[in-house]
């Protein structure tokens, strides 16, 4: 456990932007002793006493200050002596090397299963209380209207992508880490007859949210002896510690139903890596973690649950509670269950817009990654 004056002074360096350069130091220092190779001995290129004649004396002797010889550690002969800082990745064990540093944090991509990861060290200071973003109002201020603009577009189409992808009839479903809890509001003016069949759970809830009776606060244990069919995570496990996803997975599978279908919207170790740098953000929206799917499967194995790549997107993914043989997205486009169908369509029939909406982003988004 850190003690109280090394956070200090972490703190400080941190503030200073001189982290990352003690951290370099120090991982030098810590590589050293263990990758230096034997010493390379190199013979004293004067043996014997140098002899100077001196015109008033006879002579005088130098003694050799070179000794016996100089010992010279030879760095090159170990390549990983210059590599950059590592870690073990906090999900898999593996060998993670330097990604980038932002904000005086470091980064570190994963050998084995991918993942990009925030410094293990910060990451078990927040598993022991110790955040580096406060969720409070000041977060909030910053992504309220974010979070709105995501209500009323994005999240109901992710939501109804969910719903229609499901293998079972779809009776009630959630909105998990759902922060203002906008989509409530909004999913029932789309859906006025459905709509209430959709709860929403925010662990850290803003002074101003929905008065939907369907909002809860805390997580999902706090959603007492409900279960789920279908439901959305849109922006939530980036700024999760594994500890804290491993504890997500195991309340969400302990609150499905057998072939709940769920939606995560998070920019995955791709997306950081080669469509949005600027989403490496840990001070301002403490985005921590990107995952990919082989990491997330490696902590939802255990529950029962089983991620999978929605096609054409580096940006979400599928979570299920499966009970039989898997079903890709691509066999699920032209047959959604009935009972969903109808759902969508807020029990009218037909298709409706939440229906139509659902089905015409997956099918986009699953033909882009197709040839021409």
């Amino acid at each position: 456990m850190m003690t109280l004056g090394r956070e200090v002074v972490k703190k400080g360096l941190r503030k200073l932007g001189l982290l990352e350069h003690a951290k370099a130091v120090r991982d030098l220092i810590r590589r050293t002793p263990a990758r230096l190779p034997q010493p390379v001995i190199v013979p004293s290129v004067t043996p014997e006493p140098l002899v100077v004649p001196d015109a008033t004396l006879e002579s005088v002797v130098v003694p050799d200050a070179t000794l016996e010889s100089v010992v010279v550690p030879d760095a090159t002969l170990d390549p990983s002596f210059l590599a950059g800082p590592q870690a073990p990745c906090p999900v898999c064990s593996a060998q993670s090397t330097h990604f980038r540093t932002v904000d005086g944090f470091d980064f570190f991509s994963c050998s084995g299963c991918g993942v990009i990861h925030l410094d293990p060290e910060v990451l078990a200071e927040i598993d022991q209380g110790r955040p580096i973003v406060d969720y409070q109002n000041d977060y909030w201020e910053m992504e309220t209207q974010a979070a709105l603009e995501r209500a009323r577009g994005m999240a109901i189409a992710r939501l109804a992508e969910a719903i229609y992808l499901a293998r079972r009839p779809v009776e009630l479903a959630i909105d998990i880490g759902t922060g203002t809890g906008a989509i409530l509001d909004e999913i029932i003016k789309i859906l006025p007859n459905m709509g209430e069949r959709v709860y929403g759970v925010e662990k850290f809830p803003p002074q101003k949210h929905t008065a939907s009776k369907n909002y809860v606060v805390g997580d999902l244990k706090s959603v007492g002896p409900l279960k789920f069919d279908a439901g959305l995570c849109m922006e939530v496990v980036e700024h999760l510690t594994p500890m804290m996803l491993r504890e997500l997975l195991s309340d969400l599978a302990e609150r499905s139903n057998p072939d709940a279908c769920y939606v995560f919207n998070t920019g995955l170790a791709r997306f950081a890596r080669d469509e949005d740098p600027g989403y490496v953000d840990p001070l301002r929206r403490g985005h921590i973690m990107f995952w990919t799917i082989e990491a997330v499967n490696t902590l939802a194995a255990p529950y029962g649950l089983t991620a999978s790549a929605m096609p054409g997107r580096n940006w979400s993914f599928l979570l299920e509670k499966r009970v039989g043989a898997a079903t890709p997205v691509a066999d699920r486009l032209y047959t959604p269950l009935p009972e969903n169908k109808l759902f969508l369509a807020d029990g009218n029939g037909g298709w409706g817009l939440a229906g139509i909406t659902a089905f015409e982003a997956l099918r986009a988004y699953y033909f882009s990654t197709r040839p021409a």
